[in-house]
């Protein structure tokens, strides 16, 4: 699967494409494109070092290689983002999504990186994206999600955010001068 297939399920999802959030805003989901780029490196730059640093390069490697892109919008602004991907992205190096296609038999869709614009946090839309992202699982026949999260030093807030959602650790690995905590959620079947 490629980053067409996201697009390809676009219509399938459009049900729950939006959430109604304080002061009557809407948070409107739609998938994420080329041009998107300065609005999330805005995102990315404001969530270090919750989150990796992404470059130009390495946003141009995750929108080919991920099966799943979404940008949340609120009032037409951008105000989150997640990419995820599935084993069939063999030729993505990061150490994490390498672990868990030798460690984890069935399909799984991991997640590369997810952030909400600091204004918004703590209003449900890190949770929102999860639901979309499983639902998107769904579709798929795909029975998990993985992520990592750094634990030394720790993400407290992710951390947190990750086991509430029902993540649960299934290892750790020392990379890149952290430790990190490999995380999995099994999704429930329909």
């Amino acid at each position: 699967m490629g980053a067409d297939m996201g697009a390809d399920m676009g219509a399938d999802m459009a049900a729950d494409d939006m959430m109604n959030l304080r002061h009557g805003s809407q948070l409107r989901f739609r998938w994420g494109v080329e041009g998107d780029y300065l609005a999330v490196e805005r995102i990315n730059r404001l969530s270090l070092p919750g989150v990796s640093r992404l470059d130009p390069a390495e946003f141009q490697v995750l929108c080919k290689l991920c099966c799943y892109f979404r940008v949340g919008e609120i009032d037409g602004e951008i105000v989150g983002y997640l990419f995820a991907m599935d084993r069939a992205a063999t030729s993505y190096d990061g150490e994490e999504f390498q672990w868990f296609c030798q460690h984890v038999a069935s399909a799984f869709l991991y997640i590369d990186q997810i952030a909400v614009t600091p204004d918004w946090r703590g209003q449900g839309l890190a949770a929102a994206f999860y639901r979309d992202l499983a639902q998107f699982a769904h579709a798929l026949s795909v029975g998990q999600l993985v992520c990592e999260i750094n634990k030394v030093p720790p993400n407290v807030p992710s951390l947190r955010f990750h086991e509430a959602q029902g993540f649960s650790e299934v290892g750790d690995m020392d990379t890149r001068g952290v430790t990190v905590s490999l995380r999995a959620k099994v999704l429930p079947s329909a």
